[in-house]
Parts: C-alpha cells; sequence; structure tokens
C-alpha cells in the first residue's frame, strides 16, 4: 500500500513576525558605556595622606571624602568609549582629628585644650575611557585635574594662654586610575575606583604661626603629612543612576 503524506502547511505570510520575536521582552542587558549615556553618581573616598605605596593601607584612615559625579559618552570607536564629566568634592580627616586631639587629652587633661581642622574640596573635569566590548560590567580608566582649596585651622590653649592660627591656599588636584561598573537593567549602578592623587598648593608652607589675642606669637604648628592635602592612592566606593 503506498505511503500516503499530509499536504505541506501554507506559506507564512510576509507580514506576520517569527513567533520568537512576537512580544519579546526579554533582550540581553548590557552594562557596556556608549555615546549618549548620561551617569549621576554618589560617591565617598579614602584618600592616602603619603606619596609611598603605604597610602594604599592609610588611605582607609586618611581623608574621608564626599563626592557628587556625572559623565556622559561622547563618542565609541572600536568598542572603546570616550567620556566626559565633571566631580565635586569635600574631604576632611575626620578620624585622625578626632585620634589625635583625643591622644592630647588622655596625656594631659588639665593643662592643654588641642583642636585643630583641615579641609580640601573644589571641583575636578573628568575624562573617561570606557571598554564598551563588555556586556557584563563596564571598565574604565581616568584622569582627572582641577582647582582645589585647603585650608587648616589649629587652636591651643591652656591655663595661661589661648591661640589660633590658620593656612588657606589655593591649589590644582591631578588624579589617574581606573575603575568597574556594575549596572542593572532600571539603570541602577555601583562601582569602585583606584586612583592616584597628586597635585600641588599655590603657597607653600610647613607650618602654622599660632598668636594670642593680642596678637602675639605663642606657639608654631608644624604640618605633618596628615595636615596636608590628601594624596597618595584613593579608593572610591559609589552608587548611581544611568539614563
Amino acid at each position: 500500500m503506498p505511503l500516503v503524506l499530509p499536504p505541506p502547511p501554507p506559506p507564512i505570510p510576509a507580514w506576520v513576525a517569527p513567533e520568537a520575536d512576537v512580544g519579546d521582552d526579554t533582550s540581553a542587558h548590557s552594562a557596556a558605556f556608549h555615546p549618549g549615556d548620561l551617569e549621576f553618581k554618589l560617591r565617598t573616598a579614602f584618600n592616602g595622606f603619603g606619596a609611598g605605596p603605604l597610602s594604599l593601607l592609610l588611605s582607609v584612615v586618611g581623608w574621608n571624602e564626599l563626592q557628587l559625579c556625572a559623565d556622559f559618552g561622547v563618542v565609541e570607536v572600536a568598542d572603546l568609549t570616550l567620556g566626559v564629566g565633571v566631580e565635586a568634592f569635600y574631604s576632611r580627616p575626620w578620624l585622625l582629628e578626632l585620634l589625635s586631639e583625643g591622644l592630647v587629652d588622655l596625656l594631659s587633661p588639665d593643662e592643654v585644650g588641642f583642636d585643630w581642622r583641615a579641609q580640601d574640596y573644589g571641583a575636578a573635569a573628568r575624562g573617561t575611557l570606557h571598554y564598551a566590548g563588555m556586556d557584563t560590567l563596564d571598565f574604565y580608566g581616568l584622569f582627572l585635574a582641577g582647582p582645589r582649596v585647603f585650608t587648616l585651622d589649629v587652636s591651643l590653649e591652656d591655663e595661661a594662654t589661648a591661640a589660633s592660627g590658620s593656612y588657606r591656599t589655593g591649589g590644582l588636584k591631578f588624579g589617574v586610575g581606573g575603575g568597574v561598573n556594575a549596572v542593572a537593567r532600571s539603570g541602577l549602578m555601583g562601582g569602585v575606583e583606584l586612583r592616584y592623587l597628586f597635585g600641588f598648593r599655590f603657597r607653600e608652607a610647613q607650618s602654622v604661626t599660632l598668636t594670642d589675642s593680642e596678637g602675639t606669637e605663642t606657639e608654631v604648628f608644624e604640618m605633618t603629612g596628615y595636615t596636608r592635602p590628601p594624596r597618595g592612592f584613593s579608593w572610591v566606593l559609589y552608587l548611581g543612576y544611568r539614563i
């Protein structure tokens, strides 16, 4: 008995999309940074106070910094995306201030009242170069440069006199480094950055002269490494949003 085959199915009209593409909302998500992308980040940094490799460890207890940052993708060439941005920063060595003042109070609680406050703040332009060939993470290198203001206020008080002094100067801040971003489908992002900071001050000084209420010089406060602007290695942790 001859084998009877069923007739072939009718052809699918051209206007009907393939089944895999109908209602498909599971397209692959990419963390790559492309031209037109805009990122906003709230960041915290731990800055060193020395130029050597030891600052990589000391940065944890060095200058503590808050940053607001924005980056914008400009152009992409061969899986590399160039970005430009800006960051505003404010930093203080909070932990070191507390430790040094507490140590003085512990050693001489009835004789000396010692207080100092250092600040470093300003803004910097950022240039970033992202590797856009990876979908899971966004790796990038960076360079930054911008103006900074550094201030140091010192006061010393004992039973005989009270004296205070201050030092203020402008300067420039530079940094190079790299980082990695993890970006969710919603646009929320987080990441880590490792940088090396350097720069200079317009007015150099090695000490702060303390004077009393009558303007008489009473003490000289020597500026050690931790009372100078942050430099060396810097760790940055951040959260943000990509549009």
